[in-house]
């Protein structure tokens, strides 16, 4: 008697319910909660997406102001609106498994086969509805600090979560100082600002040897480039020393 069965109606009223309200709502960062996508839409009529930026950076609607907004076509403004809904139509990268006839999930593929019958699983684009559970990471991250799990389940939690954090690291040349850095912005620098000139016809003699000392010891990267670049395979004839203005790459 306290079965449930998800084809049961009585049950799956309540998931599509569930589905509904989630493709009805978009995540308001500065508030950090769900609100209704009427109420976007009332922002972008009134200020456009300025204070509200869409989720992707790289979509072709990544900024438009009020104007634009009520110029939009019907289909532009559901295409913008999708980029904004928790649940959301997208093209994504899944294991297909042909014999299952489905789509499964990372940790149900083992060696490039499914876990229950050993078929084989391949990588395919699908148009599919997803969660944008991106936006609330900083939430579940937070939320795992105040539940009674163990650190290596919350561990698990926040590899799933996925948060990262990119950093910027400018490295010096040496010898230095590099052109940009020996001259400053001057477009023309004078022969004096322009620091160690390496095509100096000088230098070739030095550098020809040197290029050859470290074809014959390439490092790993550097074979499997050069495999890709020589013979033409590209379309192009790539050299391995060419000059460029005053340096040779």
């Amino acid at each position: 008697e306290r079965e449930v069965q998800t084809s049961d109606p009585k049950y799956y009223r309540w998931t599509q319910w569930i589905f509904l309200q989630i493709f009805d709502s978009w995540f308001d960062r500065k508030a950090q909660k769900a609100k209704r996508i009427a109420e976007l839409i009332k922002i972008f009529e009134v200020e456009g997406n300025t204070n509200h930026p869409i989720p992707n950076p790289k979509s072709q609607f990544s900024n438009f102001d009020s104007t634009s907004w009520k110029s939009f076509s019907e289909k532009e403004k559901q295409q913008v609106l999708m980029e904004y809904r928790l649940a959301y139509l997208a093209y994504t990268d899944v294991n297909w498994c042909e014999a299952l006839g489905t789509v499964l999930a990372n940790d149900e593929v083992i060696n490039g086969v499914s876990y229950r019958g050993g078929h084989p699983v391949v990588k395919k684009q699908m148009r599919q509805w997803s969660l944008r559970i991106t936006e609330y990471a900083e939430r579940l991250l937070k939320g795992l600090d105040e539940i009674d799990f163990s650190e290596s389940m919350k561990e698990i939690q926040r590899n799933w979560i996925g948060k990262s954090v990119g950093a910027r690291v400018d490295f010096g040349l040496t010898p230095g100082p590099s052109p940009e850095e020996n001259s400053g912005l001057t477009p023309n620098p004078s022969p004096k600002e322009r620091g160690f000139e390496s095509s100096d016809k000088k230098f070739w003699k030095y550098l020809k040897e040197f290029s050859k000392e470290n074809r014959q010891n390439p490092t790993e990267e550097e074979s499997i480039l050069w495999e890709e670049l020589r013979n033409n395979k590209l379309g192009h004839k790539i050299r391995r020393q060419h000059a460029i203005g005053v340096f040779i790459a």
